[in-house]
């Protein structure tokens, strides 16, 4: 392959209409991208949550109007882009298919439903996989409301890559659509699946490679994979740049670009601060530490596979490609000690207290391992003596046997509605009187913002803290002033 290989990722908003197709495409064209990955387009993906919570909680007829609105939305779209005939076929059986699987919910015709949620179904019987219903009764479909939810998600980038795979053709491309599941191998944790990396590679060399030496483009969906039982995952809400990532390290690419509705990444969140700028260059570090931080253009795990294989990102504006956007690499000559300000609200702030803590040996490992065995991510923690406090992403109503062997261990309280903030750059850690400087811009003779939790000298890039949810944006706005703004 002589030309430079490209991989792509366009997202929700770069395929929101008929336009913003077309705009994809030729941007896709304009970059001579070999492998375009797409989202599904604007809003399909919380339509169609609505519609896999309504089959795994209470199926009724009702659900299919979900499907049918969908349907029309879709329909628009094709009209709009003057989809030819083979591709409205396409597009009309993914709906088809869609329907009927909420029709045998609804119906509690689960033989139907199974074979649909597990394509290999009768060879996965034969491999007595443990985890797949032994009988096709309804307790078996209650039993993994996930599964169900991750084939049901599965249609919003299966439908826009059709979309997308034809806009192409109309402009001039020589496109095959390849379905990601073949591909994107993954565990069995379904809405968070974990790929395998070599089994990707593997299916890459065999499917992929030769339709780019082909001279094609390829057209693929982010966002989805498949368990060894043959039933569809998902990498997480907004995984559809991990899934590129994945495709582009296993290329071996030669750039990754993310396109969406922005110029790049900014210094802070534009809805919060008035006087952001964009960031020309930013290392896989700080991009990484940001990601984790809140910062919405990325996906957090995008950056493991591109600083695994030394990969560069570029992200750039969709509706004005001319528009320099914001480049990711392994090194910088740049080290501001202030890159950005980032923002992670509804936090819920846990802390264990006990005296036993004190100099006792794993006391931190038997916590963790009850994180590890109800698959809950810890973002920040930080310990004394005879406490450890940790953040975690939402509400915790719906934990409570975790919470329950937690106060096996010690008291716990909570904190719900709480803000993450997190000031990223170099050498925060080595920066003398940093803490104060912060502390002192944050109190101020208009008002005095509480901190509850400071985490700082784990990496040399990130200075964060915890405060009530109403100060978030106050503290990102003053914070964004005192260190890049001036």
């Amino acid at each position: 392959m002589s030309k430079k290989l490209t991989v792509a990722k366009f997202g929700g908003t770069s395929l929101a209409d008929a336009e913003a197709i077309r705009q994809s495409a030729k941007v896709a064209i304009l970059h001579n991208v070999s492998v375009v990955v797409v989202s599904a387009t604007s809003g399909t993906t919380d339509e169609l949550l609505r519609l896999a919570e309504s089959l795994t909680k209470k199926p009724s007829i009702e659900s299919l109007k979900t499907i049918e609105s969908l349907k029309i939305k879709h329909q628009k779209i094709a009209s709009g882009l003057k989809l030819s005939a083979h591709a409205t076929k396409n597009l009309d059986a993914l709906f088809t298919r869609l329907n009927n699987l909420a029709l045998s919910i609804i119906a509690k015709d689960y033989p139907s439903a199974l074979k649909e949620l597990y394509p290999s179904m009768r060879h996965v019987y034969r491999q007595r996989i443990k985890d797949i219903p032994s009988t096709l009764d309804g307790s078996s479909l209650n039993r993994y409301p996930k599964r169900i939810s991750d084939h049901v998600l599965s249609y919003g980038e299966r439908i826009s890559s059709v979309l997308m795979a034809d806009a192409l053709e109309k402009a001039g491309a020589k496109t095959t659509v390849v379905d990601a599941r073949k591909i994107i191998k993954t565990d069995r944790n379904h809405r968070f699946a974990t790929p395998l990396v070599d089994e990707i590679r593997f299916h890459t060399e065999e499917l992929l490679v030769p339709e780019v030496k082909n001279g094609k483009t390829v057209v693929t969906q982010g966002f989805i994979g498949r368990a060894p039982d043959s039933s569809t995952t998902t990498l997480g809400r907004g995984g559809s740049d991990y899934s590129a990532a994945l495709f582009a390290e296993a290329l071996n690419a030669d750039e990754l670009q993310i396109w969406s509705d922005v110029p790049g990444v900014a210094t802070a969140d534009p809805r919060i601060v008035k006087n952001t700028r964009q960031i020309d260059l930013l290392t896989f570090q700080e991009a990484a530490e940001l990601a984790t931080a809140g910062a919405k253009i990325l996906y957090p795990k995008t950056i493991i596979p591109m600083r695994r294989a030394n990969i560069p990102v570029y992200v750039g504006h969709t509706f004005q490609p001319d528009t320099p956007g914001t480049r990711i690499e392994k090194s910088s000559s740049k080290k501001p000690l202030a890159t950005a300000v980032s923002l992670k609200p509804k936090q819920s702030l846990v802390t264990l207290t006990t005296e036993q803590m004190s100099q006792e040996f794993g006391y931190l490992a038997k916590i963790f391992a009850i994180f590890a065995r109800h698959k809950v991510s810890i973002n920040q923690i930080s310990t004394s003596e005879i406490a450890v406090a940790f953040t975690l992403d939402g509400y915790l109503s719906s934990h409570a046997q975790m919470l329950g062997e937690l106060r096996e261990l010690g008291d716990v309280t909570i904190e719900n509605g709480m803000s993450l903030v997190s000031l990223i750059g170099n050498d925060i850690n080595n920066t003398p009187g940093l803490a104060n400087k912060i502390f002192a811009c944050l109190e101020t003779k208009d008002s005095k913002i509480a901190i509850r939790m400071i985490c700082q000298g784990a990496s040399k890039h990130n200075f964060c803290f915890v405060v009530e949810g109403k100060y978030g944006e106050e503290s990102v706005r003053k914070l964004h002033e005192e260190f890049i703004g001036k």
